[in-house]
């Protein structure tokens, strides 16, 4: 897929379904240092999207300004632009930075 198949690349992550609002919500999202910025996350963004078709809710905290700009990038590229994207008062995490699309 990215050309050396010796690489091995740990990325952690979790999404969720809220039952109320029909939202896939991507929970937790990791990436080691040592392979960022190398299209890994972002291939592996595009991947959950596709499986998981639907109504997507992507959080950042407002604070993380790095989270921020690689899930704006990621989202922009994945939908063209087809996007809202707000600031929120998320009652466990405080200020957030949120993107919802349509996969």
């Amino acid at each position: 897929m990215f050309g050396d198949t010796n690489i091995q690349v740990t990325i952690f992550f979790t999404i969720a379904q809220n039952s109320t609002e029909y939202y896939n919500k991507v929970c937790e999202f990791y990436v080691i240092p040592a392979v960022r910025k190398k299209g890994f996350g972002k291939a592996l963004a595009f991947e959950i999207f596709r499986r998981y078709p639907g109504k997507w809710d992507v959080r950042q905290l407002f604070a993380a300004k790095r989270a921020q700009l690689f899930w704006k990038a990621t989202i922009d590229d994945f939908t063209s632009g087809n996007y809202q994207e707000s600031q929120l008062s998320d009652p466990d995490w405080g200020e957030v930075i949120c993107q919802r699309f349509q996969s």
